[in-house]
């Protein structure tokens, strides 16, 4: 996912937040809204491997059933190509790691 480029039509990435084994995480802003979010995708090259697409819907699933202040909310799930995302609240702040480094 490239800055500008608009997901599933309604969701305008912005900027990476991070990266991971298995995906990668980028702010986005509901063009219609204005909503800031965040969007998780799987790597483009593991989508192909149906265990671990079940499993990013699993998370997908047990992650929108939570309600804390500690986590953040998941909005919807989606397909964009053959590339699963979710879409969650778009939590401001630190990450742990820099957090600690600083400390």
């Amino acid at each position: 996912m490239h800055p500008g480029e608009v997901v599933a039509g309604k969701y305008r990435v912005e900027h990476v937040l991070g990266r991971g084994g298995m995906d990668v995480v980028v702010a986005a802003t509901h063009v219609h809204l204005g909503t800031r979010v965040a969007l998780k995708f799987l790597h483009e090259g593991i989508v192909t491997d149906q265990k671990v697409v079940a499993r990013f819907l699993r998370e997908a699933r047990a992650s929108a059933q939570l309600r804390s202040e500690h986590v953040c909310r998941v909005s919807d799930f989606g397909l964009e190509g053959a590339v699963p995302y979710i879409v969650m609240e778009l939590l401001e702040g630190t990450d742990l790691a820099r957090l600690v480094r600083h400390q």
